[in-house]
């Protein structure tokens, strides 16, 4: 792995203005991915993934904006640089699978129709090669029947076969960098471990680096090289995945965890985290937003800033007392 990463993302900030108040969705996130590495951030719903996700492409919601900070991507700095700089790489270098196939994939256009879309603009594909390309790209996703497929709309399609499509799709322009973003929402367990392995062989196979975005840890850790564990908009641990689960050093790792069903023998042993995420919208929060949550809690975890304590050179605890 080269030691200049291929994306980093640094003191990066995001704020939604509400009609309820300033929503401090991300404050000083820090992460690298590197070349042909599969990076897995985890954490529980609203921690602030997908957001993270969709203002790395830039492709925010009017009312959030990036606040503070850089991401750095092949040496283009995402935040800063302009629309049109951005419009070249997204799609090409930098793609992006959605949470719901449904939803992203046009439904009153072909398959192959969008297929060939994306072919066109990010690619030098010559007209007449794109169907048997198109057919290509379904097949590498082991989509069965690709040639009838091709003719096929979104809603003749299974869930799990416009995921396909959706990573078909992504994938279309061999990118550098893949975000998937929650890629097995909606599907079944059968499915979900499917996508998973395809997800991961593609971008072994196509020497690819991801950003693999869930809120299921057991997913996380079929897949992933490290896991960054997001909280309340906050990275609070980054580990090697084996070192992650074999000894988490955040008490909210440790938590999430305990949670996971597979680590009891009943119902009644499975593990939950007390409380609730911290309202956003405040106008003063703690250095440790886990902090109301957590058992382990001391006067001095209020203190500013919050230290960044380094385990090893690959693991990182955004605690004052690592367990």
């Amino acid at each position: 792995m080269s030691a200049i990463p291929l994306l980093s993302i640094e003191n990066f900030s995001v704020e939604f203005r509400t009609r309820h108040g300033v929503v401090h969705a991300l404050e000083n996130v820090n992460l690298n991915v590197g070349h042909q590495e599969i990076v897995g951030i985890v954490g529980e719903s609203g921690s602030g993934k997908s957001v993270l996700s969709l203002a790395l492409m830039r492709i925010l919601d009017p009312a959030g904006r990036i606040t503070s900070g850089k991401a750095v991507f092949g040496g283009l700095d995402l935040v800063s640089a302009k629309e049109e700089d951005l419009a070249e790489i997204r799609g090409r270098e930098l793609t992006m699978i959605f949470q719901n196939p449904r939803s992203a994939l046009n439904p009153i256009r072909k398959v192959g129709q969008q297929l060939r879309d994306v072919l066109l603009r990010h690619t030098t594909t010559i007209h007449e090669q794109l169907r048997s390309r198109a057919m290509e790209c379904l097949s590498m996703v082991r989509i069965a029947d690709p040639e009838r497929r091709m003719d096929a709309y979104p809603a003749e399609l299974s869930g799990g076969q416009c995921q396909r499509v959706m990573i078909a799709m992504a994938l279309a322009a061999k990118p550098s960098l893949l975000i998937a973003d929650e890629p097995t929402t909606g599907l079944d367990v059968t499915t979900q471990a499917v996508v998973v392995d395809l997800i991961r062989d593609l971008v072994k196979t196509n020497h690819m680096s991801a950003i693999f975005i869930t809120h299921d840890l057991a997913l996380a850790s079929q897949i992933c090289d490290r896991i960054a564990v997001m909280h309340a908009g906050h990275i609070v641990e980054i580990a090697a995945t084996e070192e992650l689960f074999s000894s988490p050093r955040h008490p909210y790792t440790r938590q999430l965890i305990n949670a996971m069903p597979h680590h009891c023998s009943h119902v009644s042993e499975l593990g939950a985290i007390p409380g609730n995420l911290p309202d956003l919208r405040a106008d003063t929060l703690p250095p440790c937003r886990f902090s109301m949550r957590c058992s382990s809690h001391v006067e001095a975890c209020d203190l500013a800033p919050l230290p960044l304590s380094f385990i090893n050179t690959h693991h990182q605890v955004a605690c004052r007392f690592p367990l």
